[in-house]
């Protein structure tokens, strides 16, 4: 693993570089997306910058054609052509200009963090704190932390599953002509600490018996465990029985789970290995 992660950034870091940047990182997607006329970007000011020209040419912007942005900028790219898609707002064409600015005697922040509602083709037009999609966004927020909260408060701290077990026999008819079926019964437990789980049937007729009870399990963890359910053989409709166990906490706490017991008529080939040789239960 290590030296596949390794091999990854080798070859990000030598071979595919800005193509990483433009073709597999969604940032700029996201961004570009949820971007409006309030968003802070990283733009150049064509009012004072362009025509590029000598520093001593007074018919030119400020900008000298210099290309230090685009050297410095890990997507390849000329901010000077405007808000684009690869652009990841790293800001290193900001320092880059800067420090050109300083050397030719220019004011600063001919690259700058700004928005499309400040650019100079907008002058004195001030950015509103609160936008209509800034309350979307709060909302679509609000919303989802909402979901989460109810989904923690309501979430069960035990979670129960229940799987058929299978020998080569779907069921097995027992000496006192009772109907056996064996399940996995995989118990997980989501409290902050050890708890101890019992197991009792929830259906009248349906014995369940499971080795080693009561289970200590530690928080966070899952065991897996076998389970013996019999019934009457006559409980059986069209070879079908649903039956419920209920796994019960030590603090009284109790889960329910339903599942479904197969036995005489349910199919031709369980009828045909049904008088198999009766399964040993604790």
């Amino acid at each position: 693993m290590f030296a596949l992660l390794g091999g990854l950034f080798f070859l990000d870091g030598i071979w595919f570089r800005e193509q990483l940047c433009e073709y597999a990182c969604p940032y700029a997607r996201f961004q570009g997306v949820m971007m409006d006329r309030s968003s802070l970007i990283v733009a150049y000011d064509k009012h004072r910058g362009d025509p590029p020209g000598k520093p001593r040419d007074e018919s030119a912007g400020d900008c000298i054609d210099c290309n230090r942005c685009v050297d410095v900028c890990p997507s390849g790219i000329d901010i000077r052509e405007g808000d684009q898609l690869q652009c990841i707002a790293c800001a290193g064409c900001v320092d880059a200009c800067n420090d050109v600015m300083v050397k030719i005697g220019k004011p600063q922040n001919l690259i700058r963090y700004t928005t499309q509602r400040d650019a100079p083709a907008a002058p004195g037009e001030s950015r509103p704190v609160v936008t209509r999609r800034t309350w979307v966004y709060i909302a679509a927020i609000t919303a989802m932390g909402g979901m989460l909260l109810v989904g923690l408060v309501q979430r069960n701290e035990v979670a129960v599953q229940i799987a058929r077990q299978s020998d080569g026999a779907i069921y097995r008819e027992l000496p006192d002509g009772r109907v056996l079926n064996q399940y996995a019964i995989h118990v997980t437990n989501k409290d902050t600490s050890a708890r101890s789980f019992d197991m009792r049937s929830a259906t009248d007729g349906v014995e369940v018996t499971v080795p080693g009870l009561p289970w200590d399990i530690a928080w966070g963890q899952q065991h897996r465990f076998q389970a013996f359910v019999s019934a009457p053989r006559d409980a059986f409709v069209e070879g079908r029985l649903p039956f419920a166990v209920v796994i019960v906490r030590d603090d009284g706490s109790e889960t329910r789970v339903d599942a479904v017991m197969l036995g005489p008529g349910s199919g031709p080939v369980a009828h045909a290995i049904s008088h198999a040789a009766p399964l040993e239960t604790p």
